[in-house]
């Protein structure tokens, strides 16, 4: 061994210092750089796999959260359908019910027109009668007025004639 330490200028002294160097510094970075990186680095791994966990959870949920909205959605949609079904056909009654009033009232003006148009064609048709029965009494008057003085002087006449 004098040989390849000879040869190779090799000093055991120092090779052992060095490994105790080695050892020293191995054990500083082992303590207070490895050991605690190695932690850091599990701590690390565990709150990936965590947040994949919760990736693949929040997924799923998402998914379920799609499916009750789609659902939701097309029970919503189905009501507001029934809803304006319904309405259709409550305006179409109101409107049946209105037109059927509407048509009752305007049958309610016509007679109460009629009957006020009979009513004043009678009490015209009695002015009229009342009018020329009037007219009917001046004339006559008037005739007999003229016939009155002939006739009684053709009666004074023929009463003479008699005697």
């Amino acid at each position: 061994m004098d040989a390849v330490v000879s040869t190779f200028h090799v000093d055991l002294k120092l090779i052992v210092i060095q490994l105790v160097n080695f050892a020293i510094v191995f054990f500083v970075l082992y303590r207070y750089a490895l050991k605690p990186l190695a932690t850091l680095m599990n701590d690390r791994k565990k709150t990936i796999a965590q947040g994949v966990d919760d990736a693949t959870t929040n997924a799923a949920l998402v998914e379920q959260t799609k499916k009750l909205f789609e659902q939701e959605s097309i029970k919503a949609r189905e009501e507001a359908q029934h809803l304006l079904h319904t309405m259709k056909q409550d305006i179409e009654a109101k409107r049946v019910a209105l037109i059927a009033d509407a048509h009752e009232q305007s049958e309610k003006v016509l007679a109460d027109t009629r009957k006020q148009l009979e009513q004043e064609k009678i009490s015209l048709v009695n002015e009229a009668r009342k009018d020329i029965a009037a007219l009917v009494v001046q004339s006559t008057e008037k005739i007999l007025g003229a016939v009155s003085k002939e006739l009684d002087s053709s009666l004074i006449d023929q009463s003479l004639h008699d005697l």
